[in-house]
């Protein structure tokens, strides 16, 4: 028998705000876009392009934070698992 106790439900919560914040960036990232594009009509080339610039900064970013957030996913899955396999495995040993 363990002397610890893992907390599966509060871990699995955090897995799955991750997702949720993935969606929370995607929606932003949507929202700033298309709140910008009337304004853009009206600004000088160089304020677009550093506009243009900065955007293109922030979508790479969050698709960087995407593929991060899926490494983190998939590395927390694994761990579960390879967790929950090694218990099963100590079970097995202690009851022959």
């Amino acid at each position: 028998m363990p002397t610890y106790v893992i907390d599966w439900q509060a871990f699995n919560e955090v897995i799955e705000q991750l997702g949720i914040l993935q969606q929370e960036i995607d929606s932003l990232n949507t929202e700033f876009t298309s709140g910008n594009s009337s304004a853009l009509s009206e600004w000088t080339s160089e304020a677009k392009d550093a506009f243009e610039t900065r955007r293109v900064d922030w979508t790479n970013a969050a698709t960087a934070m995407h593929g991060q957030a899926a490494a983190v996913q998939k590395a927390a899955d694994d761990c579960r698992e390879e967790y929950q396999a090694a218990r099963a495995y100590g079970v097995r040993l202690w009851s022959k």
